[in-house]
């Protein structure tokens, strides 16, 4: 026997001489094997955690054994092979049962391998020697090594081992500090494709267990690459990253990402249950503003000269639009006692509703500002305790108008003071590039006042207002008893306005809905 090891590693890709990438699907591995010499001299092997050695090692050449597992992520492989102690169970014809103890712990895995001469390795001569040379081993120590193997594509002689390196306790074995191989002439057929891969290998543990036999323990970085010799098509595509199901809602952006291995020039084409989506020829299929007719399956059909694959089906769902989505938008309005208005229990509001139908909001009542935030259900209502600092909780309760939107209904109470407010409050839904307010300006604003009232001035009030495009309004306005004010607020799409404001000394408030659909005087 050579040699015998017990390994968890980390998988790269390279398809390309900018450099190694790790594998997108089963990115980790572990592997036992045991290598006979001479070949065929009738053993078997077990691993398993200390003293239980229960998984046999399948013999996958004449002179090796090997098991491999394939993993999803690190933490499914930590998993299921922790860092800890192993038994490595070897029976020979030689020397009968021998049970080695490995121990592995520390995750120091390596820096990944790459090959520096890729674009040569992508149309060799089969007929003469072929150096292939990788990057150096960062921080090698003494007992590190690397390995390569080369073997024949998935599918082709069952992926069979066409050559390898020495491995450590045979001649030519690699060190850490290596930094090329030779593939002898004669090894490759002419017009074929086949995979390099290569490790590198963080020894943590040598065991002398079994007689002059070396045993490793090892973190290992492994890259797997395409070889093709000179005058063939290439190497055909091989699939690593397949897209993923997505669930998404109407307006939503997504992306589905596929990655091979091939030959290039690579060639893509996205599908929509089978039909070809216009444009669809990258790796990445980017969908923005979704919409109902864009569900169903999506698969990649990637291609070169040496052949074509079909990633594995991804299902985009998309959630019908929310029948209230239409209520989306800033709104501002009054709320007012039944009874009259009334400094404390009057007030103004506002708020803005997402296309999820949260919201966050603000009332102003007595001076103060008061803000809450909660959801609006699927009977388009809400109801929300608004603390207040010194006072009880005030009760909000809206109302979305299902039958088409472009305002809130609802109560304000005060349970303490027995008072109900009833709210209105409208939509706005300008903006300055693609819904411009037609009204945007500068107005001049005049308040008549009343005769013979007791709460109200007598005379004029004035001021001025100016409205954006973007429907946002800015007023200033002098009472006619001297009071000055100032407002901002937001133009409703409908056209109306809320004007309040509250005076604390002497107390008074004012409230109305404005409609701006009057001449402008600019």
């Amino acid at each position: 026997m050579v040699t015998y090891l017990f390994n968890k590693g980390s998988n790269y890709v390279q398809t390309s001489s900018s450099g190694a990438v790790p594998v997108g699907l089963n990115p980790c591995t572990v592997f036992s094997s045991v290598y006979l010499s001479p070949a065929g001299i009738g053993t078997t092997a077990y691993l398993g955690f200390q003293g239980n050695p229960t998984q046999p090692l399948p013999q996958v050449t004449t002179n090796e054994l090997q098991y491999v597992a394939a993993f999803g992520s690190r933490s499914d492989m930590d998993a299921t092979f922790p860092n800890t102690f192993y038994t490595l169970q070897i029976n020979t014809l030689h020397d009968g049962i021998v049970s080695a103890l490995l121990s592995l712990f520390g995750d120091d895995y390596p820096n990944p391998p790459q090959i520096n001469n890729y674009d040569l390795a992508q149309a060799i001569n089969p007929s003469a020697d072929f150096v292939i040379s990788w990057n150096p081993y960062v921080n090698p120590a003494t007992a590190d090594f690397i390995n390569w193997e080369i073997h024949e594509l998935p599918g082709v002689s069952n992926a069979a081992l066409v050559w390898r390196s020495a491995v450590p306790n045979e001649a030519g074995e690699l060190l850490a500090t290596n930094l090329q191989d030779t593939i002898p002439a004669g090894t490759l057929q002419t017009n074929h494709s086949y995979s390099l891969t290569v490790w590198f290998n963080r020894v943590k543990t040598v065991t002398p267990n079994y007689p002059n036999v070396p045993g490793f323990c090892s973190y290992s970085s492994q890259t797997i690459l395409p070889l093709v010799t000179a005058g063939s098509n290439g190497a055909p595509v091989i699939i690593g990253i397949t897209p993923t199901n997505v669930t998404v809602n109407v307006g939503d952006k997504t992306t589905f990402n596929v990655f091979s291995v091939a030959t290039p020039p690579v060639y893509y084409q996205w599908q929509l249950a089978g039909t070809n989506v216009d444009g669809a020829t990258n790796a990445t299929l980017t969908l923005k503003n979704i919409q109902t007719n864009q569900a169903g399956v999506y698969t990649a059909v990637v291609s070169n000269a040496a052949g074509v694959a079909v990633s594995g089906p991804a299902n985009l769902v998309v959630n019908p639009p929310n029948p209230l989505a239409f209520a989306a938008g800033n709104y501002a309005g009054l709320f007012a006692d039944t009874n009259g208005v009334a400094t404390n229990s009057a007030g103004f509001f506002s708020a803005t509703i997402t296309p999820k139908l949260t919201f966050s909001a603000k009332l102003q009542l007595a001076g103060k500002t008061l803000s809450f935030s909660g959801a609006i259900g699927a009977d388009g209502k809400a109801t929300n305790s608004v603390k207040r600092s010194g006072s009880t909780p005030l009760t909000v309760q809206l109302q979305i108008n299902t039958g088409g939107g472009d305002r809130i209904e609802g109560t304000v109470v005060d349970p303490a003071q027995g008072w109900s407010a009833e709210l209105l409050a409208y939509q706005s839904l300008f903006n300055s590039k693609t819904k411009p307010a037609p009204q945007a300006g500068v107005y001049t604003l005049l308040i008549p006042g009343f005769t013979n009232s007791a709460i109200a001035p007598a005379g004029y009030s004035f001021g001025t207002l100016k409205v954006t495009t973007a429907g946002k309004i800015s007023a200033s306005v002098t009472l006619a008893d001297g009071t000055r004010f100032s407002q901002s607020t937001i133009l409703a799409t409908n056209g109306q306005w809320p004007l309040f404001f509250c005076a604390l000394q002497p107390p008074g408030v004012g409230a109305g809905l404005d409609d701006l659909h009057h001449e402008r005087r600019e």
